[in-house]
């Protein structure tokens, strides 16, 4: 279960392009969790302001999801051929556009195309992810836990920017301010260093390739089902012993919680397998919704879902790098916007099982759920076991400590953060 690779903390900082990547993603989920926390708030002021139906409201988030799903598929597919910062610069302007878009449409029509522009440059931007993994290579779930922390946080700020804009007379204070920040975001991508996924020899055929696509899909749904219903009913779970102020408190305290989980998970990610991270902080979690059945416990027990489950979704990009090297962006790309779908699914479950017995069976629900997350990711271990990791392109190739491994597995590695001169990728 111990990652033997010996990389150290230290190494995420070695040098100003890690520092500047890290900084710059670290702002990128900052502004996606805000974008994603803004709509919510700011429905009932949409209803009242257009007379729009809670049906027809809905359709702001259905169109950013469409976007953000459509964008994941297309960047995955378009890395190899024009490179990382190509796609984060596009999507860092079709976010800026979707901002803006919203603050200047007054029209319904405008509206949607805004909630669309910024779903798509929401899902190009995820492409920072499949970015940082493949740049650092043994220490991307590391390095990916620390920059993704920085979304939870967002998560917390976007409710009280759209509280702040709505006293100040309507929405428009709260995507100008998201405007403004995204354009710092693109002026900063601008300065990115130039690089294209690792190419690696990939022993599997095109078989077990779709094959360990389909199971991770499967796990990753499961997982944000789980995560999506916890967002949605942990509140209704909580109402039928506590007050409204204790309820919203305490969910902003899980969404801190999960900012936590992610920063604890840094360290440990240096010297723990992804999967393993994985795998325990999923079990960990399912334990504290079972625990949460106590109602005396069901607090705190919550709080401790969000920091298990904090570090789940950036590891399991890392673990697909491990198990698939030469095809990670194409698989994490495609396990990515599939596993949105358990959004969809995950809390209407949750609800039906509330119609059948009661609230009470809310955090029973939610861990069952889990469970088969959890299964499924050990059939992944069993069947498709991770593979010894090189470094990646942002790695200092010259370090003895990598050498018998490179050996080993007949890698050459290039000297700094480019591509492999007169190289070209392939599966």
């Amino acid at each position: 279960m111990i990652d033997h690779d010996p990389m150290t903390l230290r190494d995420l900082f070695r040098d100003k392009d890690r520092r500047y990547l890290l900084l710059t993603a670290s702002l990128a989920f900052l502004a996606l969790g805000t974008s994603q926390a803004l709509y919510g708030p700011l429905y009932p002021w949409f209803r009242e302001s257009l007379s729009l139906s809670g049906s027809a409201v809905g359709l702001i988030a259905s169109f950013h999801f469409f976007g953000a799903t459509v964008a994941v598929l297309v960047a995955g597919f378009v890395l190899r051929r024009v490179g990382f910062k190509a796609v984060i610069i596009a999507g860092a302007c079709i976010f800026s556009a979707g901002y803006f878009g919203f603050a200047t449409s007054s029209r319904w029509g405008g509206i949607l195309a805004s909630a669309l522009l910024l779903g798509l440059g929401f899902g190009t931007l995820v492409s920072f992810n499949l970015f940082i993994d493949d740049y650092f290579g043994p220490l991307g779930a590391a390095a990916l836990n620390l920059t993704n922390m920085f979304f939870g946080i967002g998560a917390i700020l976007g409710p009280l920017l759209a509280g702040i804009s709505l006293s100040l007379g309507g929405h428009r204070l709260a995507f100008l301010a998201g405007g403004a920040v995204a354009l710092l975001l693109l002026a900063m991508t601008l300065r990115l260093r130039q690089h294209h996924p690792v190419a690696e020899t990939d022993r599997s055929g095109a078989g077990t390739a779709l094959a360990g696509t389909v199971v991770f899909l499967v796990f990753l749904a499961l997982y944000i089902a789980a995560e999506a219903s916890a967002s949605n009913w942990i509140p209704t779970s909580l109402t039928r012993n506590h007050a409204p102020p204790f309820v919203a408190s305490t969910m902003a305290m899980v969404w801190l919680a999960v900012s936590a989980g992610r920063l604890a998970a840094v360290p440990l990610s240096v010297h723990l397998a992804p999967h393993f991270m994985v795998l325990g902080s999923v079990g960990c979690a399912t334990g504290m919704f079972l625990l949460a059945r106590f109602e005396p416990a069901a607090p705190l027990a919550y709080i401790a879902t969000g920091f298990f489950l904090g570090p789940v979704y950036p590891a399991t990009v890392s673990w697909i790098r491990r198990v698939f090297p030469s095809r990670a962006a194409r698989i994490a790309a495609t396990v990515m916007a599939g596993g949105g779908l358990g959004g969809i699914f995950g809390p209407p479950l949750v609800g039906a099982a509330t119609d059948t017995f009661s609230t009470a069976v809310i955090p029973l629900a939610i861990a069952l759920i889990l469970v088969a997350s959890l299964l499924t990711g050990l059939g992944i271990t069993v069947f498709f076991p991770s593979r010894p990791t090189s470094a990646g392109k942002g790695q200092e190739p010259g370090r003895e400590d990598h050498q018998g491994d490179q050996e080993r597995i007949g890698l050459v590695l290039p000297v700094g953060p480019g591509p492999v001169p007169g190289s070209a990728p392939r599966d």
